[in-house]
């Protein structure tokens, strides 16, 4: 374009868009649920009346600013027709059959319930009906059966170190909250037992636990339909007792359950599972050994390193290892050393200290 020359808009007379009036200047809603401008309103600034396909309406946005939306998703298309759903007559069929099996469920709680238990379907307490109605539902297992439910369920109960039982209570209650999760899967309280005698105890090995002895032999006579714990390898975090055991529990039909889920160590699914975990817990057993054992030397490359003393030794004030300052006490290691030098044993100087008492 030559410079000097301003840009003009000639008009024609077949354009496609109507420019109203001053005095017809209308507001033009957007109706379309999928548009995004959805329910927002625009003065219309010009209509497109193509003579094929959609038309088109120019509305004012901001100053100087003009947008063009289509012309059905406005109100100026007239009534909307009814959307169509992309369902298919099976899908719909499915659905109402799976609404059908869920207010049957629903139906058969209420009634194990008893009169205590709201009506799902109650207008005046719809909303804790229907949640309780589905915890209900997602805390039933499909895992677990009527062979199951006529046995017991055991919730095995563990902390690794006293320590932990006298400072960890919280993890306690956690565990014995458990009966709990028992009695949601189906079972009744005179058929839930609780084992803790393995409390304070590591799982590292299972010849010094006589809870996990006991539970084994319960399985083993097929009295236990399920295992409970808050996490399945408080069971053992050793794989050479884990898989023997989960071998058991396959072979009597036995559940174990955690807070995470009911797994069936019979199927394909729940040994991976189990597995899985067991291996996760050993390797985490020996992680955590090798960090702290990693940290004791090389706080003792230090120097730093102290432990404790035998009898008749202290450390001073700048942590230097003495002889306890008592002169009895002196006399009686001393005996002890030069008593080993002439014997050259632990078992002689033994026999001699009660020889001479």
């Amino acid at each position: 374009m030559p410079r000097g020359r301003c840009c003009r808009t000639s008009h024609h007379l077949n354009t496609p868009f109507h420019n109203p009036l001053e005095e017809e200047l209308t507001e033009v809603e957007v109706t379309d649920p999928m548009h995004p401008l959805f329910s927002r309103r625009f003065t219309l600034v010009s209509i497109s009346t193509p003579p094929q396909g959609p038309g088109h309406v120019l509305v004012a946005y901001r100053q100087h600013m003009v947008l063009r939306i289509p012309l059905q998703a406005t109100n100026l298309a007239g009534p909307r027709p009814v959307l169509q759903t992309k369902l298919t007559v099976q899908a719909l069929t499915e659905l109402v059959a799976l609404a059908e099996h869920c207010e049957m469920l629903c139906h058969t709680n209420q009634q194990t319930c008893g009169n205590d238990c709201p009506h799902p379907f109650n207008t005046k307490s719809s909303r804790p009906s229907r949640r309780s109605s589905r915890r209900s539902c997602m805390s039933r297992s499909e895992l677990v059966t009527a062979q199951h439910l006529a046995r017991k369920a055991i919730i095995y109960i563990r902390q690794s170190s006293p320590h932990q039982v006298l400072t960890n209570q919280e993890s306690l209650r956690l565990q014995y909250a458990l009966q709990q999760r028992a009695l949601d899967l189906g079972w009744r309280p005179e058929d839930i037992e609780i084992i803790d005698a393995d409390l304070g105890l590591s799982a590292t090995a299972a010849q010094h636990r006589e809870g996990f002895k006991e539970i084994v032999t319960k399985v083993t006579l097929g009295q236990v339909g399920m295992i409970l714990s808050s996490e399945v390898t408080r069971l053992s975090r050793n794989c050479s007792d884990w898989y023997p055991w989960l071998d058991i529990c396959g072979y009597r039909c036995c559940l174990l359950a955690d807070r995470d889920g009911v797994y069936d160590p019979t199927t394909a699914n729940g040994r991976l599972w189990l597995g899985l975990k067991g291996q996760i817990s050993e390797l985490e057993l020996h992680t955590i050994r090798a960090r702290l054992t990693a940290g004791l030397l090389h706080k003792a490359q230090r120097g730093d390193l102290a432990l404790q003393l035998p009898v008749g030794f202290w450390r001073d004030e700048l942590q230097r290892v003495q002889k306890d300052p008592n002169l009895e006490v002196q006399c009686r290691l001393e005996l002890l050393f030069t008593t080993f030098l002439q014997r050259h044993s632990a078992s002689q100087v033994l026999r001699f200290f009660n020889d001479h008492p």
